[in-house]
């Protein structure tokens, strides 16, 4: 499988395609990226210096790597620096479509959170709501974007299931809602299709890292290409990304260690069948 990852990068950390690549790596894909930003690091870590790709270059990248696909391939959309850009990987994707190439785009509307609010330009948020999601296979927004995209209060797992479900009305298969506030101090990680939902939870962390929710949104990105089923690809995502999280609390790190979580995939710890159990959840029918 081949998964064309069009998202931020950054120098130093772990944050967009700078953690995309190794995991969708790890996961037995190959990933291709697009840099829609380069930064020196996370704007969390301070100002960065930074620069845009232009939409000219972008436009090369993307459709040069397209042209060189030859299996089965999907397209992995995250933080985009204009939505010009967003509109030329639409564009190129449609095209390839039309030439006959399945290309299945899973969507990370990365555009705020609860901390900082909308980060990006206004227009970025309109284009992920008007075109992007519309267009989408699966999209995976956290709780905060999931409400702005909605224009729902989503404040628990029955507010995201409703939810998601106005974004699968316009054309999704599936939403992986992450970040969403559980029973017992948990947070929740919700997968909603037009059969069901089901929500992975796991313990509320004290944080300092970044990433954790483009780790999910790869994680899950390569394994449902590859032929997981929805459920199965959120408790091994999740379980994953769960895992780097607990490492980076207990050692106080600033980043993610993604080698070091990556590593130990292969070892006998319960990533591969995932230590994290979905449930479903009750009254979550799409009639309800």
């Amino acid at each position: 499988m081949d998964i064309l990852s069009v998202q931020s990068r950054v120098v130093w950390g772990y944050v967009g395609n700078a953690v995309a690549v190794p995991v969708i790596q790890a996961l037995g894909s190959h990933a291709w990226a697009i840099d829609t930003v380069r930064l020196a690091h996370h704007p969390g870590h301070g100002k960065p210096w930074g620069t845009r790709t232009s939409a000219a270059d972008l436009r090369g990248l993307l459709a040069g790597a397209l042209d060189k696909l030859n299996g089965a391939a999907a397209m992995l959309m995250g933080y985009l620096g204009s939505a010009e850009q967003g509109r030329i990987a639409m564009t190129l994707r449609d095209g390839a479509r039309t030439a006959g190439r399945d290309l299945p785009l899973y969507l990370d509307p990365a555009f705020g959170d609860d901390a900082e609010g909308i980060y990006v330009d206004p227009e970025i948020v309109t284009f992920f709501r008007d075109d992007a999601v519309p267009a989408a296979t699966v999209v995976m927004p956290n709780r905060f974007e999931l409400a702005q995209l909605s224009s729902l209060a989503v404040d628990n797992p029955n507010d995201a299931v409703h939810a998601a479900r106005v974004l699968l009305a316009q054309g999704p298969e599936l939403v992986l809602v992450s970040s969403v506030p559980a029973p017992d101090g948990q947070i929740g990680n919700v997968l909603v299709s037009a059969e069901g939902a089901w929500m992975a939870p796991v313990p509320r962390l004290r944080l300092r890292a970044k990433g954790t929710g483009d780790m999910l949104s790869a994680a899950f990105t390569a394994l449902h290409s590859n032929g997981e089923s929805p459920v199965n690809a959120l408790e091994h995502a999740v379980s994953i990304v769960n895992h780097a999280a607990e490492a980076a609390v207990e050692r106080n790190l600033a980043e993610l260690d993604i080698p070091g979580v990556l590593s130990e995939m292969g070892r006998p710890m319960g990533l591969v069948s995932g230590e994290i159990v979905a449930q479903a959840l009750a009254n979550s029918a799409p009639n309800t």
